[in-house]
This record gives structure tokens, C-alpha cells and sequence, in this order.
């Protein structure tokens, strides 16, 4: 089903920013299929995506919890209750790369040069490569959340909860699948 849902995303989004030119530019049709297709159609600009935002809930097929920023930390122990579970998924650039912030926008999820992860208040991440992640669908349906500072790290949570560090992962590992909810 999510499966589905991407590749009639991308088709639906190709054909809205496959413009000519020539052409004008038919704003209803095209804004009618950018917002059946979840996207706001205030972030497209001259054709070109400027950034899209969706609001997810990261479960943690290790430690069967939400994965949070609380109190500028980063766990994967939230209840799916938990207020501070919602994560913002904005997009920045091509190919799935995007960032990790907390809901209410104070926070990204960053990794330090030593791999661990950290929550970067937002004044100081917006523009950090360390903040920058590759999100990826493998092979089981799960979503994997790789570093684009260094292609070998990913986002994983231990069985307790805790936060494993970037350079202890890699992309078979159940601590870095994880199922994006509403």
C-alpha cells in the first residue's frame, strides 16, 4: 500500500512540475493534483518544490516505542500519546534527503563528527549537513533514516529506548527500521 502510494506520488508530482514553457501555467488544475498528492501547493515556487512538511510519528520496530525530542534530547521510548512523539519531516533538497525536527520546530535531530545523536536547537541545525538525513524504504517496508555527512551512519534505536550511536549501524540492522504513522 505505501508502496503504491509513492510511486502515485511521484507520478502525480512529475506531472504537475513537468511544465513547458510554453504553456501556460493552468493554476487550478495543477494546484488541485499538487494538494491530491499532499503537497501544499504555497511550497511550490516557478515549478520547483521549495520544501514540503509532514508530521509523522516514527515507530521503532527495536524498541517497539515512538522514537521523540524531549527536553532537547532525542529517545525512542515515546508513547504513541506522547505530544513530544510528532515529528516534523521537511524536506531540503533532492533524492529523499531531509531533516528531523521536533514538532513544534525547536529542535533537529543531528548526529556530532563521533556519530552520536544529538538535538540541535533550531537557530544553529537549519543549515548543518550533520542534520541532513537520506530517507530510505528497504526491501521489508521499513523506513531507514541515513546520515548524508557519512553515508555508512544511520538513525537506530537500542531495544531499551536509548539512542545507538550513528557508527555502531548499518542498513539490516533492526535498530534502524522504522514505520512512519500519522
Amino acid at each position: 500500500m505505501a508502496h503504491e502510494t509513492w510511486i502515485t506520488f511521484f507520478l502525480c508530482l512529475s506531472s504537475c512540475l513537468s511544465l513547458s514553457t510554453s504553456k501556460p501555467f493552468n493554476f487550478s488544475l495543477d494546484t488541485q493534483a499538487l494538494e491530491n498528492s499532499g503537497i501544499n501547493p504555497s511550497h511550490v515556487v516557478n515549478s520547483k518544490i521549495v520544501s514540503i512538511h509532514k508530521f509523522k510519528r516514527l515507530y521503532s520496530r527495536n524498541s517497539a516505542k515512538f522514537l521523540r525530542i524531549k527536553n532537547g534530547k532525542v529517545d525512542g521510548a515515546g508513547d504513541k500519546r506522547d505530544p513530544n512523539v510528532k515529528i516534523t519531516l521537511e524536506s531540503v533538497g533532492s533524492l529523499g534527503q531531509l531533516i528531523l525536527k521536533s514538532y513544534d520546530g525547536g529542535y533537529y535531530i543531528c548526529l556530532d563528527d563521533f556519530g552520536i545523536v544529538v538535538a540541535k536547537p533550531s537557530n544553529k541545525a537549519r543549515t548543518d549537513e550533520k542534520c541532513v538525513f537520506r530517507q530510505e524504504k528497504s526491501s521489508n517496508g521499513y523506513t531507514t533514516f541515513r546520515s548524508t555527512f557519512n553515508a555508512d551512519w544511520y538513525l537506530g534505536v537500542k531495544r531499551d529506548g536509548r539512542i545507538k550511536s550513528a557508527r555502531k549501524t548499518h542498513s539490516g540492522q533492526r535498530a534502524v527500521h522504522f514505520l512512519d504513522m500519522n
